[in-house]
């Protein structure tokens, strides 16, 4: 993850830092213990609260630290505990302990606060950078960006590349050596004008207080800005990495993301890979675009979307259900499932078909005892009470692996639906676990995925509808099943989405060891 880069080439006014206001002596003027009174009143701040300030990182507000501007101006210290790193370059990164105030604002006999953050590319006297504000009072958050002491509007930021898209994507910073994320953007970075929060921030808050004295703070004292060289040789990764794909997802349980693994891991066979080569749409576009359109596989690996989803929805059954006077086994209740696939989910999200354009048809071997190599299409539909065939974007999978007690879908391209909106697999199974001695079969879908393009990657649209889908087939089983002489309760929804950029990175061999979960094999 490239965190945003300020080197902007643009001409324009430059912000006067003329007549600034001048520093007055600590103590002077403002009562610092009946601010901080009204600070704790309106925000709820407790000192002992060490991620009030960011989850990211521990931090206590300092007010023995405090610099007043005037009689309407205040900046508090915000010390941080964990080292608090961000790269401004592919080798350098400056440390940001310094560089975290909160800013007070006396406006109509009212304060309001706000959390400034400051990023400098440099180190000159003028100002360049980014700001990023927080108030403290209503969440929003806001980013700007500064080119020697002149805003660039983020629009031309975001032309030449300097910054993605907000406000789904966030700045990444180095935590005690670890990717994490810093800050989400809330806003567009531009300012309206006044000091009413969302505040923009602005050079002269940078310029205003020690350590910076004039555009060199933050970045060790001295001026100078650290470069990061713990680059762990390809041994050393591979050893880290060794059945580890999961190291980057924090504090989350081991035991839970072995669940995943298996999903996660698997890879499509060479039967399926011959399979999809016999879908083929030869178009005749011109002479030199006639080339055929073949279907293929949707590896997770190459998929867009920052999120990686891990989900799991289950039914837990105690009784199994009866069907045409016989009590089913539990193979048997999953193939009923699989067979009739569309009873026990909501088709006004989705609808599963056997392939059967291009010279393939593949009813015939999904309804059969083993399905391994049918493909499906799915007409993903709004979720709404229209009609199914007014979609928000279809897809298709293959079977990729089947046994008794579980079949995997893994997601493909092909020239009826093209791209899948995720990429990944999708398993479906039982497990058996005993109370006592009676037994208890949990029957689930599990899936790994990520959304595939970028356009799919705004506001994560693609998990919202699937989390609906996947709770309506919870319901829909449910349902059948207890309908059916049987006893079944649904089960709670597990849901994570870790971030895959940073995944990626430490399987890409980009951060350092220390980055890693030694807790999970």
């Amino acid at each position: 993850m490239k965190v945003f880069l300020l080197y902007v080439s643009f001409i324009i006014l430059l912000i006067s830092c003329k007549n600034e206001p001048m520093l007055y002596d600590v103590g002077k003027g403002l009562d610092i213990a009946e601010i901080k009174t009204d600070f704790i009143r309106k925000t709820g701040y407790r000192q002992s609260d060490s991620s009030f300030i960011n989850p990211s990182f521990k931090s206590v507000v300092d007010w023995n630290t405090f610099y007043e501007v005037g009689m309407d101006t205040l900046y508090v210290k915000v010390n941080v505990a964990d080292r608090l790193e961000i790269s401004v370059s592919e080798s350098k990164r400056i440390l940001l302990n310094d560089n975290i105030w909160i800013r007070g604002t006396k406006k109509n006999d009212k304060w309001q606060y706000s959390v400034l953050t400051f990023i400098p590319s440099s180190n000159t006297q003028e100002y360049s950078g980014i700001i990023i504000s927080k108030s403290l009072q209503s969440g929003t958050q806001n980013i700007s960006f500064y080119e020697a002491n002149a805003k660039v509007p983020f629009q031309l930021v975001k032309r030449a590349g300097k910054a993605p898209a907000m406000p789904t994507d966030c700045i990444y910073g180095y935590v005690n050596g670890a990717l994490n994320e810093i800050s989400c953007s809330g806003g567009s970075g531009d300012d309206d004008g006044t000091d009413d929060p969302p505040y923009s921030g602005d050079p002269r808050d940078y310029q205003n207080f020690p350590p910076s004295g004039g555009g060199a703070g933050g970045t060790g004292g001295d001026g100078t800005v650290p470069t990061y060289t713990e680059v762990p040789t390809e041994e050393q990764l591979e050893e880290q990495l060794k059945d580890k794909p999961f190291a980057l997802f924090g504090d989350l349980d081991c035991n839970f993301l072995k669940q995943w693994l298996d999903v996660v891991k698997y890879k499509v066979q060479q039967s399926q890979i011959d399979k999809l080569s016999q879908i083929s749409a030869s178009p005749q576009i011109a002479p030199w675009l006639n080339s055929a359109i073949k279907a293929r596989v949707q590896d997770i690996n190459n998929a867009s979307g920052v999120a990686v989803n891990l989900d799991y929805f289950s039914v837990s059954v105690t009784k199994l259900p009866t069907v045409n006077g016989a009590i089913l086994t539990p193979e048997q209740t999953l193939q009923y499932i699989r067979k009739n696939l569309n009873n026990f989910v909501d088709n006004s999200y989705a609808k599963f078909e056997p392939y059967k354009w291009f010279g393939v048809n593949d009813e015939s071997l999904w309804n059969s005892s083993n399905p391994l190599n049918s493909v499906m299409g799915i007409r993903i539909g709004t979720g709404s009470f229209l009609s199914p065939a007014i979609t928000v974007d279809d897809g298709s999978v293959i079977v990729s692996d089947f046994r008794s007690n579980k079949w995997i879908f893994s997601t493909i391209y092909d020239p009826k639906y093209g791209v899948h909106p995720v990429s990944g697999n999708r398993e479906f199974g039982f497990s058996t676990s005993f109370v006592g001695s009676v037994p208890v079969y949990t029957f689930y879908t599990r899936g790994a995925d990520r959304l595939t393009k970028p356009i799919h990657t705004l506001g994560n649209i693609g998990f919202e509808k699937a989390d609906e889908l996947w709770k309506s087939f919870q319901n829909k089983l449910s349902t059948f099943i207890n309908g059916s002489n049987g006893i079944a309760i649904v089960n709670t929804p597990v849901i994570q989405r870790p971030n895959w950029n940073i995944i990626k990175q430490v399987i890409d061999g980009k951060l350092p060891l220390s980055t890693l979960s030694t807790d999970c094999p």
